[in-house]
């Protein structure tokens, strides 16, 4: 929230935030806070850039193509 607020302070509207997918996978505490991390910034009136790097170990293209779908919905903006 403090960050958010400095944020608005100086004026930035635009934000990039990365998702690991490793994470996502492994961490249950960050599943469930990235989400409200993002609708925290967007609630703010920040356009919130997710950024996902690299396809993780084990998944096919297309298994990575349907996760991010999900991610997409779940994260929309």
């Amino acid at each position: 929230p403090e960050a958010l607020a400095e944020l608005q302070r100086l004026g930035i509207k635009n934000v990039r935030h990365t998702l690991y997918a490793d994470l996502w996978r492994t961490d249950q505490a960050y599943r469930r806070g990235f989400p409200q991390e993002v609708k925290a910034a967007a609630g703010r009136g920040l356009d919130v850039l997710l950024t996902v790097h690299q396809i993780p170990s084990g998944w096919s293209g297309e298994t990575f193509a349907r996760w991010l779908g999900e991610r997409a919905a779940e994260m929309p903006g």
